[in-house]
């Protein structure tokens, strides 16, 4: 009993087995395509190297965003240094202003660059959406809005020159104090002491620098006026003071490098000459006579020394500015390494995965190019070798019309499981080329045996016609003469059924004319071979000729369009045929009909049906007769169109001029001149046999 129990198999084993299959098949990938079985490899060992590398790749770009912030802050620093060199420039050289009888000067390039220093300087402070800027922006804002007024009344009567002097450093002191801001900002983000030396004490000198120009400003309007204003003199030789202040500042805070480019400016001596300067007009003021010094003077010795200083807080943030943008791009350089590490692992397992799966797509792609040969071009081109028109028995033609053979695509190339498939899709290909051969030779005996029992009927037909048209010369009485127009009439739209059904199998009309005939009565003979030829109204038409080589087909194309206009449209309504040269040598016949309406997207159908035959879907009025149309019209040249108009349709068939000729005369038929009239062909010497 025990030995049986053992042998016993536990329900849940086929469930087991069930689920153990699908998981082989989900790792095994059947079914799916190489290149995806193949990443499935490479898939683990690349994440995990690319998540790596990834991870370095953010930690650099972490790095290197607080240097972007620095720059930033270092192009605010740089532009309010700018802006500040423009509002002095502009308000020194307005000082002159003060003498009256010399006029304003032409301030106008440096309101322009002022303009452009200030808009600077916002424009870069709305890059950073720093919150701590937002009041000393706007503080500047305030005073920018007053500019304008303070340029109208500056060095006026209305407005003393020591006012406009601390008016205009109201505004500057605000450039200052932003760019003080911005600079203290880019140097704790650069996070570098070498950097943040740079510029300790820059804007001490600055603000000094500033001084000087407001003493350049005073001083020049106290010399061009020539007399002292009142308080003049007091806050002239104030300024001495503060700028050695200032410049002690400076000196005590900054870098060795900015110290060095200081003395080396030699600015201290163009300061003692401002300085010395700057007593003597001093001097003369307190003592109540004239100022003994040029104001050209003046002016050359104070701005030397704002030259010199500018060079240096030029050097001094653009050095900055310089060593943040350096840090950047060596952080940036670190950042394109490991990205580059990144993308050479990455590119490493691709070439790995090509490398072990290259020969088996190799193997993959010559079978599938020679499927795509097969289904592309072999089998197509076989298709349409056998779907041509039959050739007539006995044409010198027929030997290159047999179906064309296409030799064996080469053995595989191994005998593996590729190899064996392309086997078998060469098996596959010879057996559709047998069926397609097979089925093509069956239409073509179909298409034979319609082809010869619609000549004989033809013939019989023929000489129906015959007898019918002797009968009509021999008979006297209208009646029966008009029971035979009617019987005429009966045997030839047979006739030209036959017809029709002949351009299906692919060969010309059983009939022709040895001779060229008016456009007039080919039109005449068309309308004569439909249904309803008495709702047939034809216009005066041009006297012109079609050769004999293109009336049948002319006549029949006709005939179609109008037997298909008095089909579907009211049998009370006339159909109207009128015709019309055109400039290129063609001639345009048109069948117009007052029918039930043709949709545009129905016209457009047809229309492409009618440049473009096809036997698929011509078994319902009106395709077949366009269909026949059509087919027709491509073999002869002549073009055929439908437009759709407002109440019914207009056929329009366009002539070219090589089936053209001139009007022959007309060869009149005494016994049809006698007889009643009647609906039979006008057009003389058809021959009606085959």
């Amino acid at each position: 009993m025990r030995g049986r129990h053992c042998l016993q198999v536990s329900p849940l084993w086929p469930a087991g087995r069930w689920l153990l299959g699908r998981a082989a098949l989900v790792v095994t990938l059947r079914g799916q395509p190489m290149a995806r079985r193949l990443a499935v490899v490479v898939l683990l060992p690349t994440t995990v190297a690319a998540s790596f590398g990834l991870l370095r790749v953010s930690d650099a770009r972490e790095a290197e965003q607080p240097l972007v912030e620095a720059q930033r802050y270092a192009l605010i620093s740089q532009a309010a240094v700018s802006a500040t060199e423009a509002l002095e420039d502009e308000r020194d050289g307005a000082a002159p202003a003060v003498a009256s009888e010399q006029g304003r000067p032409d301030l106008s390039g440096a309101y322009e660059q002022s303009d452009r220093g200030l808009a600077a300087v916002l424009a870069a402070v709305a890059e950073v959406r720093d919150p701590s800027l937002e009041f000393a922006r706007d503080e500047l804002s305030t005073r920018i809005a007053t500019l304008e007024e303070l340029r109208l009344t500056a060095f006026s009567d209305s407005l003393s020159a020591v006012t406009t002097v601390n008016r205009y450093a109201q505004l500057i002191l605000d450039v200052i104090e932003l760019g003080r801001r911005a600079d203290s900002r880019a140097m704790l983000l650069a996070g570098d002491p070498s950097v943040a030396g740079r510029t300790l004490g820059v804007y001490d000198l600055q603000e000094a620098a500033g001084l000087n120009s407001q003493r350049r400003a005073l001083g020049t309007a106290l010399l061009s006026r020539g007399t002292e204003a009142r308080g003049e003199r007091a806050v002239l030789g104030g300024y001495g003071i503060l700028v050695s202040l200032q410049t002690a500042s400076f000196r005590s805070v900054a870098g060795p490098d900015t110290v060095a480019m200081f003395q080396a400016a030699d600015v201290e001596a163009a300061a003692a000459d401002v300085e010395v300067l700057a007593q003597r007009i001093t001097a003369a003021s307190e003592a109540g006579a004239s100022v003994d010094l040029p104001l050209r003077q003046w002016t050359e010795v104070t701005t030397e020394y704002l030259t010199k200083v500018r060079q240096v807080l030029r050097n001094a943030v653009d050095r900055a500015l310089a060593d943040i943008t350096a840090l950047r791009a060596a952080r940036a350089e670190g950042t394109r390494t490991n990205l580059a590490v990144v993308v050479a692992v990455l590119l490493g397992a691709v070439l790995l995965a090509g490398l072990v799966g290259g020969g088996l797509t190799v193997e993959l792609h010559r079978l599938r190019d020679r499927m795509r040969d097969v289904g592309e071009r072999r089998l197509p081109r076989l298709v349409a070798a056998l779907a041509q028109p039959p050739v007539e028995p006995g044409s010198p033609s027929r030997s290159r019309r047999r179906p064309p053979v296409f030799p064996p695509g080469p053995a595989p190339s191994s005998p593996d499981e590729i190899g064996q498939v392309a086997l078998a899709f060469e098996n596959v290909h010879r057996q559709a080329i047998r069926l397609a051969t097979a089925q093509a030779e069956q239409r073509a005996t179909t298409a034979g045996i319609a082809r010869t029992l619609t000549r004989r009927s033809q013939e019989l037909i023929g000489r129906q016609l015959t007898l019918i048209t002797e009968l009509e010369q021999r008979e006297l009485d209208p009646d029966k003469l008009n029971r035979l127009f009617g019987l005429d009439h009966l045997a030839t739209r047979i006739r030209r059924h036959g017809d029709s059904l002949l351009v299906l199998t692919g060969v010309p009309a059983a009939w022709h004319w040895p001779q060229s005939a008016t456009l007039t009565e080919v039109v005449q003979a068309a309308a004569a071979s439909t249904e309803q030829y008495r709702r047939v109204e034809i216009s005066p038409l041009p006297e012109t000729g079609v050769r004999a080589a293109g009336i049948v087909d002319l006549l029949q194309i006709l005939a179609e369009l109008i037997d298909n206009a008095t089909r579907f449209s009211p049998p009370d309504t006339p159909v109207r045929i009128t015709a019309g040269p055109l400039a290129v040598g063609a001639m345009r016949v048109e069948v117009r009909d007052q029918g039930y309406g043709l949709g545009e997207r129905a016209a457009a159908e047809l229309n492409a049906r009618l440049s473009h035959p096809r036997p698929d879907g011509i078994t319902d009025e009106p395709k077949l007769g366009l269909h026949v149309a059509g087919t027709l019209a491509a073999r002869t040249g002549i073009a055929v169109h439908l437009l759709p108009i407002e109440r019914g349709c207009v056929a329009t068939v366009v002539v070219p001029p090589r089936l053209l000729c001139p009007a022959p005369q007309p060869q009149p038929d005494p016994a049809r001149a006698e007889s009643p009239a009647g609906p039979s062909p006008v057009i003389q010497g058809a021959s009606r046999g085959a």
